[in-house]
């Protein structure tokens, strides 16, 4: 599949103005991004008489650079707490799991780690998550917490 880069800067008139790397006379504009984006595609189409789903079309959108750099500290950002979110995520189906095999009803699970008794169980019903290949660092007052309603609840402990 042909792969092609479109150029994109914004002008004066508050439009975007794209043009192909490839080739410099395959231009268009638009009013958005999305609209630019629509109708490079087409342009490029045309431009090599193909279908517009036949290639991959990259962006190089230009931006100045005090707003490239925010950009790029927010993109980052988000992708650093989307990865610590889906470690959160397998981290408390995890618990989840290890509390309810340690006897805690999913009432009393769902209070511990602050979710609701159906979110518990639907936890349960979905596949393990995998494990990490790291340690995580000790909580030790949640530690203590779970500790003592896991040794509450285990049957041989002859507690209710």
């Amino acid at each position: 599949m042909d792969r092609y880069t479109m150029v994109v800067s914004r002008d004066d008139n508050d439009t975007w103005f794209a043009e192909l790397a490839e080739e410099r006379r395959c231009h268009t504009w638009g009013r958005t991004l999305a609209a630019t984006r629509d109708r490079m595609r087409e342009a490029v189409a045309v431009w090599y008489e193909v279908a517009p789903d036949s290639f991959d079309l990259r962006e190089d959108i230009r931006l100045p650079d005090d707003l490239r750099r925010r950009l790029d500290i927010t993109l980052s950002a988000r992708d650093s707490a989307r990865r610590e979110m889906d470690a959160a995520q397998a981290e408390t189906a995890r618990t989840v799991r290890a509390l309810v095999d340690a006897g805690l009803s999913r009432r009393d699970v769902a209070y511990l780690v602050g979710l609701s008794h159906q979110r518990v169980q639907q936890i349960l019903d979905s596949p393990a998550p995998p494990a990490f290949s790291y340690e995580l660092p000790p909580a030790p007052r949640l530690t203590m917490v779970a500790e003592t309603a896991a040794e509450a609840y285990r049957p041989e402990s002859g507690r209710p």
